[in-house]
């Protein structure tokens, strides 16, 4: 599902959700917590924003990411329990 349809269906049941995001730039994707939505009112773009969960790597810093913006047509989907 797009970000942006999870977004407006589930609004903010979302926040504290573990997600599985799509690899997009420099992210490699994969599971996050969801922490807030709509971080930036000023950018359409970003839906929302997540805490990496699979201690996914920065290529670019070579540090471990500590919140990733997802934009609106990034897929993601929930966690399987």
């Amino acid at each position: 599902m797009k970000a942006h349809e999870m977004t407006e269906a589930l609004g903010k049941r979302l926040i504290g959700r573990q997600v599985l995001t799509q690899a997009m730039g420099t992210w490699p994707g994969g599971l996050a917590k969801v922490l807030e939505l709509d971080p930036d009112p000023n950018d359409d773009n970003i839906v929302m924003l997540v805490k990496p969960l699979a201690g996914q790597i920065d290529p670019d810093t070579k540090e471990p990411f500590k919140e990733m913006g997802i934009f609106w047509n990034e897929e993601i989907s929930f966690r399987k329990r």
